[in-house]
C-alpha cells in the first residue's frame, strides 16, 4: 500500500491510523492500516468491500445506534446475519476495532495508539443474537496470540486488563471516552457525527448525480471539509465513472469470449464422441468375424479329420488287396497241402466277410463324400468370414488379413477294385491350417493308423481263406492267367500313380504361382515389419522343382499361420487405439459438463461464484483510482485458474464471428 504525507493539521489532533475485523463474516483476520488516515478497500463485487466498512465506520464510533447496518435500503446488513455468515457453529465470538494515533506535539504526542473496538459474541436461538463489549487497549488485539475468539468475557477482560486496557461496563461508556479522548467533543456531537457519516456513505445519495454535483451535495452534508478535499474528491468519482464503463466493456467481451469457448468446446466435444463410436462400432464388428472364423475354422478341422480317416481306411484296404494278390501266388505254389473240404468251408466264410467289407466300403466312402461336402461348405464358410473381416478391418482403417488361413488340396486317386467288384475313383482332399491345426491331425491319424493295423491283421486271415479256395477250384491252369492279370493291373498302377504325379506337379505349379503374385503385390501395398516377402516369394519358385510334394504343402501351411499371426498383431493393436480413444472421451466429459453449467449460469444473467474475499487498503486520490480498479480486475481474473486460456482458445474455435 503506498503512503501519503500526513497532512500538517493532523499534527496536533489524533487520527484514523488503522482498523481490524477477527473472525467476523468470512473474514478470518484482517488488520488495515492507513497511517494517513485514509482508508479505500478495492476487489471484485461481492467479496466484501461495502460490508468491512459497514460494520467499522460509523458502528464502532456509536454502537448505541440501531443495529441495522445498512449503508442503503437495498442492503440488510445486522449484526446476527454477519456473525452468522460463516459460522460452523451455534455459537462464535469475534471483533472489530479501529486504531487511533495521537497528536505528534503537545502533551499527547508520548501516548500510544488506542484501539477501540467491540467483542460480539453471538448464540443462535438467544435474544439478543449478538452481545456486545466494547473495549479500549494500546495493542492491536490478538497481535500477541493466536486466536482470540475461544476467550470466554471473563479470560478477554483479563487479556484487556492485562495490557493496560479498559473494558466498558456499558456502551454510553465506550461512547464518551471515545468522544472526550480522541475527538475532544462531547458524546452527542460524536454521535452527530457517525449519523452524518453513515448518511454520506449511502450509495443512493451519490448514485444519479454527476461529479460537479455529488460534490454540491457533500458540500451541504460536511459543510466543514474543505473545499480542497471535495474537488479532490469530485475528481475522483469523474475517473471512477470512466473506469466503471471500461469495466462494463470488459465484462460483455469476457462473456462473449466465454460463449465462444462453450461452443468450441461443445463442437470438440460432439466431434471426439462420435469418433469414438465409430472406432466403437468397428471394433465390435471385428470380435464378431473374428469368433465367426474362428468357428469355421473348429468345422473344417473336424471335416478334414473325418476325410484323412477315411482316405486311411481306403488306403489301408487297397494294401489288403495288394497283399492278397501276392498271398494268392503264394497259395497256388502250395496247392497239393490244402485240404479242399476245409478250403471250400473257408472260402464260404471269407466271401461273406468279403462281402460284409464291400458294404462297409461303400458305407465309408458315402461318408466320406458327405464329408467332402461339409469341408467345402465350411472352406466357404472361411473365405466369407475372411473376407468379411478385410472389409470391416478396411473400414476402422487397420491392416487386415492378406492370405487364406486354409489350403485345400485335392487328389483324384486311382479306381479301386476288390475282386470283381469296382468301388470307382476316390478323390483326395487335403486342408492345411495353422501349426496348431496341424498337429492336432497328426495325433488323430496316429490313433487311426493303430486301429486299421488291427483291421489289416483280421483281414488278412480272411483273405488267405478266400485265396485258399479260389487256388483249389481254379488249379494250376489258372495260376499264369492271375499272373498276367496281376502285371497287367501293376501296369495300370504305375500308370495311374504317374498320372496322379503330374497333376499333384500342376497343383503345386499353380500354387507357387500364386504364392509369387500374392508376395509381389502385398510388397507393393501392404506394410509387413519383420516379414520378407521376397524370400517367401524366392521359396515359393523352389516348390515344383522337388521330387517330393510334403515339403511344400508344409511351407504353405506354415506361411499361412505366420500371415495370419500378423493380422492378429494388427486387429490387437487396433482395438488398442479404439480403447484409448474411448478413455479420452470419457477424460473429457466432466470437463465439458462444467463448461455447460457455467455456460448456463451465464445465459441465465447469474454471476459465477465468487474467490476468496479479498480487502486492499490504500490511500490517494484523483487519477490513481483508475490504477486500482484495473489492480482489482486483474485480482478477479487470476482468481479463476484456467479462465483465462479458455478464453484465449475460444476466439480461435467455431463461432468466432459471433
Amino acid at each position: 500500500m503506498d503512503q501519503l504525507t500526513v497532512p500538517a493539521r493532523w499534527a496536533a489532533r489524533w487520527h484514523l491510523t488503522g482498523a481490524g475485523v477477527e473472525n467476523v463474516w468470512l473474514f478470518p483476520r484482517e488488520v488495515i492500516d492507513c497511517p494517513s488516515g485514509r482508508i479505500l478497500v478495492t476487489g471484485p463485487n461481492g467479496t466484501g468491500k461495502t460490508t468491512l466498512l459497514e460494520k467499522l465506520c460509523p458502528h464502532l464510533l456509536d454502537p448505541t445506534a440501531v443495529q441495522n447496518l445498512s449503508s442503503g435500503k437495498n442492503r440488510g446488513t445486522t449484526l446476527e446475519s454477519l456473525m452468522k455468515t460463516g459460522s460452523t457453529g451455534r455459537r462464535r465470538v469475534g471483533y472489530v476495532w479501529l486504531s487511533f494515533s495521537p497528536p505528534q506535539a503537545g502533551p499527547e504526542a508520548a501516548t500510544l495508539t488506542a484501539h477501540y473496538g467491540l467483542r460480539l459474541d453471538y448464540a443462535q436461538g438467544t435474544n439478543p443474537a449478538v452481545v456486545r463489549t466494547a473495549f479500549t487497549m494500546p495493542v492491536v488485539p490478538g497481535s500477541d496470540r493466536d486466536d482470540l475468539s475461544v476467550l470466554s468475557i471473563e479470560a478477554f477482560t483479563q487479556y484487556v486488563t492485562g495490557h493496560s486496557g479498559t473494558v466498558f461496563d456499558r456502551l454510553d461508556d465506550y461512547v464518551s471516552d471515545l468522544a472526550e479522548r480522541v475527538f475532544g467533543c462531547p458524546p452527542a456531537r460524536l454521535q452527530q457525527i457517525a449519523r452524518r457519516i453513515k448518511k454520506l456513505r449511502n450509495p443512493g445519495l451519490l448514485g444519479e448525480l454527476t461529479p460537479t454535483q455529488a460534490e454540491q451535495e457533500l458540500h451541504g452534508v460536511l459543510p466543514r471539509v474543505s473545499p480542497e478535499v471535495l474537488h479532490v474528491t469530485r475528481q475522483a468519482l469523474a475517473a471512477a465513472e470512466a473506469t466503471r464503463a471500461r469495466y462494463t466493456q470488459a465484462e460483455k467481451t469476457a462473456a462473449l469470449l466465454q460463449d465462444l469457448s462453450s461452443a468450441w468446446l461443445h463442437s470438440c466435444a460432439r466431434t471426439v464422441l462420435s469418433t469414438i463410436d465409430d472406432a466403437l462400432e468397428h471394433s465390435a464388428a471385428w470380435r464378431r468375424a473374428q469368433i465367426e472364423a474362428e468357428e469355421a475354422e473348429a468345422r473344417a478341422a473336424t471335416s478334414a479329420h473325418r476325410h484323412q480317416e477315411l482316405t486311411a481306411l481306403v488306403a489301408g484296404l487297397d494294401v489288403l488287396e495288394r497283399e492278397k494278390n501276392s498271398r494268392a501266388q503264394a497259395l497256388e505254389q502250395d496247392a497239393a497241402s490244402s485240404d479242399l473240404t476245409r478250403a471250400r468251408e473257408k472260402a464260404d466264410l471269407c466271401t461273406t466277410g468279403h462281402q460284409q467289407a464291400e458294404e462297409l466300403l461303400l458305407a465309408r466312402r458315402a461318408a466320406a463324400a458327405a464329408a467332402a461336402e461339409h469341408l467345402d461348405v465350411a472352406v466357404a464358410g472361411v473365405r466369407e468370414v475372411m473376407e468379411s473381416v478385410a472389409r470391416t478391418c478396411a473400414e476402422a482403417g487397420v491392416p487386415g488379413p492378406v492370405a487364406f488361413p486354409v489350403h485345400v488340396e485335392r487328389t483324384e486317386q486311382a479306381p479301386v477294385a476288390i475282386g470283381g467288384r469296382d468301388f470307382g475313383t476316390l478323390t483326395e482332399i487335403s486342408a492345411d491350417l495353422i501349426p496348431g491345426t496341424v498337429d492336432q491331425a497328426v495325433s488323430a491319424l496316429e490313433e487311426a493308423e493303430h486301429r486299421q493295423h488291427q483291421r489289416s491283421a483280421n483281414a488278412k486271415v480272411l483273405v488267405l481263406a478266400h485265396h485258399g479256395v479260389d487256388e483249389a477250384q481254379q488249379g494250376g491252369n489258372q495260376a499264369r492267367a492271375r499272373a498276367d492279370a496281376a502285371a497287367e493291373a501293376a501296369g495300370m498302377a504305375l500308370t495311374r500313380h504317374r498320372e496322379a504325379h503330374q497333376a499333384v506337379h500342376a497343383t503345386v505349379s499353380e500354387l507357387s504361382g500364386a504364392v509369387q503374385r500374392w508376395a509381389v503385390a502385398t510388397q507393393a501395398a501392404v506394410r509387413a515389419p519383420g516379414f520378407d516377402l521376397a524370400t517367401v516369394a524366392a521359396d515359393a519358385r523352389e516348390w515344383p522343382l522337388a521330387q517330393e510334394f510334403t515339403g511344400a504343402v508344409r511351407d504353405a501351411a506354415a506361411l499361412a499361420g505366420r500371415v495370419t499371426a500378423l493380422a492378429a498383431g494388427f486387429s490387437s493393436r487396433a482395438r488398442q487405439r479404439a480403447q484409448h480413444h474411448q478413455q479420452q472421451a470419457v477424460a473429457a466429459r466432466p470437463g465439458v459438463a462444467g463448461d455447460g453449467r457455467r455456460q448456463r449460469l451465464l445465459r441465465h444473467g447469474r454471476r459465477l461464484a465468487p474467490g476468496r474475499p479479498a480487502s486492499r487498503s490504500g490511500q490517494g486520490h484523483g487519477g490513481s483510482g483508475h490504477g486500482r480498479r484495473r489492480s482489482a480486475l486483474r485480482h478477479a481474473v487470476s482468481a479463476r485458474p484456467g479462465r483465462r486460456q479458455r478464453l484465449a482458445g475460444a476466439a480461435l474455435g467455431p463461432g468466432a464471428a459471433h
